[in-house]
């Protein structure tokens, strides 16, 4: 994992503490394939490059194409679903 390049405090930069550094509100996963563009500053324009940049700081791994078109199909399949679960 790695930080990311943001000069952004986040919202430490509201209540002073140190320990809001960085943090940012995290939306939830439902329709996320219709919700462009991504990031607090929208600065990700498509849903298979927020994947990418994800699997590249949280996992710190670089996923083949076929993984994001995989990760993608499932975001786009669960954020279809309505209340019930269908």
């Amino acid at each position: 994992a790695q930080p990311w390049p943001t000069g952004d405090r986040g919202r430490a930069a509201v209540t002073g503490a140190a320990s809001d550094e960085f943090v940012f509100k995290a939306p939830i996963l439902r329709r996320v394939a219709h919700t462009a563009p991504y990031l607090h500053d929208g600065s990700v324009a498509t849903l298979p490059e927020m994947v990418r940049r994800m699997a590249q700081h949280e996992l710190g791994k670089e996923l083949a194409a076929a993984d994001v078109d995989a990760v993608v199909e499932f975001l786009t399949a669960i954020g279809d679903l309505d209340a019930t679960g269908r």
